[in-house]
């Protein structure tokens, strides 16, 4: 790695550090973690309801919020690159949607959605047959692309609507899930992330070089040996599957693929590499203080955390709307 791109890994992964040590602090009852890991050290007596707190609650949901912004964050790197659009999102193009109709259609069917299991290949399916849609799509025409995911998030999110409106057992669980939440993390849902992290981590890392041609016209790409295509279709199905994980169990959080990539381009320039290693711990940070917002805005409650992270990615997606002349990378 280059000395910019080690500086910017460097602080994104300290960062983020500082981030989970505020965020373990933070809630309705408010623990000093410094104090109580010098008591540790020094054989000192901790409260056990803090410790508890810490331990099953807190630690699950921090770590929960570093891996789903990381994923999150090298999924919308996929998207961009499969599209040749910065623009490109899983939430801007509907794809989190086609994860969150799939689910709450299951339940409005009173298809079994509650086993960790389950749900995922649930709000796969809807996801994947979106990202198919828009593949398909963009091969026809790539300029077209976004209006085109645009139009297919408004609609899955209406008939989403619908869905929440007749299955009204479920309304409370489904509106908040639709809005994104971090409340039900858990050692077992940390312990998915990981391993989806490091694989599509793995993925991405192997095809960095694929990825750069990807950028260029097919006829380039094809000439240099690879299919663009086949690599497309490929990338898209991973992302794909890592989006509709992260909907399943956190629901709906969206600008986090937009955002970061985004940033991390600014900076570090259109290679993939440096890009999928420093983009992770960036969608990492940016969750993370997004959850800690969640939590401290309202006393004693907390905001579905796709509200904040929509607020905050949202000035970013119209500044680059306004500034965008081609569907290349800038």
């Amino acid at each position: 790695m280059k000395k910019k791109e080690l500086l910017f890994f460097i602080i994104c992964v300290s960062s983020s550090v500082i981030a989970l040590l505020i965020s373990i602090s933070i809630g309705t009852t408010k623990i000093n973690i410094i104090n109580i890991i010098k008591n540790i050290f020094n054989n000192f007596t901790v409260d056990e309801i803090d410790l508890y707190i810490i331990k099953s609650i807190r630690i699950p949901r921090a770590l929960c919020a570093m891996l789903c912004g990381g994923i999150l964050s090298v999924s919308g790197l996929c998207f961009q690159t499969v599209f040749k659009n910065p623009l490109a999102d899983s939430y801007v193009l509907g794809i989190s949607s086609g994860a969150s109709f799939s689910v709450s259609l299951g339940l409005l069917l009173g298809l079994s959605i509650n086993s960790v299991y389950s749900l995922p290949v649930i709000a796969f399916t809807g996801s994947l047959a979106t990202s198919f849609l828009l593949f398909f799509n963009g091969k026809k025409n790539i300029n077209s692309m976004l209006l085109f995911g645009i139009a297919i998030n408004f609609f899955l999110s209406a008939c989403t609507s619908l869905f929440i409106f007749l299955g009204k057992k479920q309304v409370q669980f489904v509106i908040y899930w639709t809005m994104g939440s971090l409340s039900s993390s858990s050692y077992l849902k940390a312990a998915i992330f990981t391993i989806l992290s490091v694989f599509i981590l793995l993925f991405l890392l192997r095809r960095n070089k694929k990825m750069d041609l990807l950028l260029l016209n097919e006829t380039t790409a094809f000439s240099l040996g690879i299919n663009a295509n086949k690599e497309r279709l490929l990338l898209l199905i991973v992302s794909s599957l890592t989006t509709s994980v992260i909907v399943a169990y956190c629901g709906v959080i969206g600008f986090i693929g937009l955002m970061c990539p985004h940033i991390t381009r600014k900076f570090l320039g259109p290679k993939h590499k440096p890009l999928i290693i420093c983009s992770f711990p960036l969608g990492a940070l940016i969750l993370q203080i997004s959850d800690i917002i969640s939590r401290i805005v309202i006393p004693n409650s907390e905001l579905p955390i796709g509200i904040i992270t929509s607020i905050i990615g949202a000035p970013i997606f119209f500044s680059l709307l306004l500034k965008r002349k081609s569907t290349i990378y800038d």
